[in-house]
This record gives C-alpha cells, sequence and structure tokens, in this order.
C-alpha cells in the first residue's frame, strides 16, 4: 500500500460510495417488495452492501492513512491533474473502442459480430503483435463467443442482439 493518494483517488472514493448507496436502496426497495432469501432483490441486496461496505473501508481506514498531494494549487489545477491521472492514452482508447462496440450492435451489426471485433481489437491492443499471440486471440474469441452463443442462444434461449 502506498502512503500517497493519486489525483483524483479521494473524489473516485465518495463517487463510488454514493453509487454503491444508491444501488443499496434501490435493491433494498426490491427486496421489500418480495421479502425472501431467494427473490430477485437478494443477491443485488447482498452485492451493493458489500460494495458500500469495502468502500467505507477505503475512505475511513485507508484514505485517512494516506497524505494527500493535492494540498497545492487551485481546484482547476486539481481537476486538471486528476483528469491527465485518470484518462490515459489506454483508457482514452478503450472508451473509443466501447462506443464503437456500442454503435456496431446499434447499426444492426449483430453480438457476435460486433463483439469479435471488439474483442479481437482489444487483445490486439494489449498483446504483443506476433503470429502466435495473433492465433491464440482468434482462437480464444471464436471460443469464447461460441461458448456465449451456446450458453444465451441455445441454452437459456435469449435473443441477442
Amino acid at each position: 500500500m502506498k502512503d500517497t493518494l493519486k489525483p483524483g483517488e479521494k473524489f473516485f472514493s465518495i463517487f463510488f460510495l454514493i453509487i454503491s448507496l444508491w444501488a443499496f436502496v434501490e435493491s433494498l426497495k426490491m427486496f421489500i417488495n418480495a421479502p425472501s432469501a431467494s427473490s430477485y432483490g437478494a443477491l443485488p441486496m447482498i452485492t451493493s452492501g458489500i460494495m458500500v461496505l469495502c468502500m467505507l473501508k477505503v475512505i475511513f481506514i485507508e484514505d485517512l492513512r494516506k497524505k494527500s498531494i493535492n494540498h497545492v494549487g487551485s481546484f482547476s489545477e486539481k481537476v486538471r491533474l486528476a483528469a491527465k491521472y485518470i484518462l490515459s492514452w489506454d483508457v482514452l482508447l478503450f472508451i473509443v473502442l466501447i462506443i464503437a462496440y456500442t454503435v456496431l450492435l446499434f447499426i444492426g451489426a449483430g453480438f457476435i459480430l460486433s463483439s469479435a471485433v471488439f474483442m479481437l481489437s482489444c487483445m490486439f491492443y494489449l498483446m504483443p503483435r506476433d503470429k502466435k499471440n495473433m492465433i491464440t486471440n482468434v482462437v480464444t474469441t471464436i471460443a469464447l463467443l461460441g461458448f456465449l452463443y451456446l450458453a444465451f442462444k441455445v441454452a437459456f434461449r435469449i435473443v441477442l442482439p
């Protein structure tokens, strides 16, 4: 564990705590409608409750032990540093890839084709570009998409986009 907070780390912890609390309240509403251990609200309530507890631990135990490097500069300078730290080239590239994936789904390219393009693009970017890795990426993509197709379309009879 490092002893200094990275730019934007405290904000992200608080933001994620708020999202976790919202998810907990919404799942609690579902659980109240059907109060049983096997109801549709039980698992989301347990999961979001664990998220809330973990974020409280991060904020009140781990973040308080760390020193903040953000004591200098104006608010706009802190935002600029956090954005520069959080939005690296890799993050921006994956945001673009996710947007391209959703556009492919929206225009009707289909789940299998869109997912194959997305997965291969991500794997080719993340792995070294040699012949062995390219073959491994293609085989992994075909195997995973084959499994997803069989599981959702055939076994569970879920309509894929």
